[in-house]
């Protein structure tokens, strides 16, 4: 039996496992299969129920020669309304992610919150005026 050395106390990690390459593979990859399951639930789900089944088929069939099993309303239904709103959902998650790092970064505090920095307090003046000139939704 293995023992480990004692470890000063305040030391932040001291006792978390080493990160590896196949620890690092395992997470991304873990990572990686929850945003496809996400992602093909959230195309499935919606006023008009299509099956994760058909979703998959649908996403599938320019790449393999699937036989077309499913309605022309479904295809527009999962085609051109949820799947460009999934990916513009994911893709500003994402941006805010990136953003959040920044802020962690800049602040070097591990729970920074947009309020340190004023960052709430310039976009509300931003709609403020915003709204004081008339300015809509696409400019």
């Amino acid at each position: 039996m293995t023992e480990q050395a004692p470890v000063a106390a305040g030391v932040p990690g001291a006792l978390a496992p080493p990160v590896t390459a196949v620890r690092l593979l395992r997470l991304f990859s873990g990572l990686a299969a929850a945003l496809l399951v996400t992602l093909l639930v959230s195309l499935s789900a919606g006023t008009i129920p299509v099956g994760t089944h058909r979703v998959l088929a649908m996403l599938l069939q320019p790449i393999l020669p699937l036989p077309v099993f499913w309605t022309p309303t479904e295809a527009a239904a999962v085609l051109a309304l949820r799947l460009p709103r999934a990916l513009l959902a994911g893709l500003v998650g994402g941006c805010l992610a990136i953003a959040g790092g920044g802020f962690q970064a800049i602040s070097r505090k591990p729970l920074a919150d947009p309020f340190i920095l004023g960052v709430s307090s310039g976009a509300a003046f931003g709609v403020v005026v915003a709204v004081l000139l008339g300015v809509g939704p696409a400019g």
